[in-house]
């Protein structure tokens, strides 16, 4: 496991934590500002938004299958995964696909070669 994985998980358990915590426990006291703050009227609400956030850090670094490497079958340009590319091939608009495995689904393709 690595250490990004290990630290989404461990980031996303703390915040899953302190939702059911301050869904548990509303009032609690600030040794910094030397006062007891009440969050009776909000602990539902502010906790379940803190599970819920702990959930997604967790479902995005962790378990979301990521595409990192993107190939076009047409024009066989490599792409790095970004937002802003989206799922088509800037230069011939094809739909790109993963990768891993992308020889293995287009044999006719592995032993082609380009004559410029």
């Amino acid at each position: 496991m690595s250490f990004k994985k290990a630290s989404a998980i461990f980031t996303g358990v703390l915040v899953i934590f302190w939702g059911g915590m301050t869904i548990h426990h509303p009032k609690w006291y600030s040794f910094v500002y030397h006062r007891e703050f009440d969050l009776t009227g909000f602990n539902i609400p502010i906790g379940i938004a803190l599970i819920i956030s702990g959930v997604v850090i967790i479902w995005i670094d962790v378990i979301r299958p990521r595409k990192d490497n993107l190939i076009c079958p047409k024009c066989e340009e490599l792409y790095r995964w970004k937002k802003s590319l989206g799922d088509k091939c800037p230069k011939c608009g094809t739909i790109l696909e993963d990768l891993e495995g992308f020889y293995e689904r287009h044999p006719e393709l592995r032993y082609k070669r380009k004559i410029k």
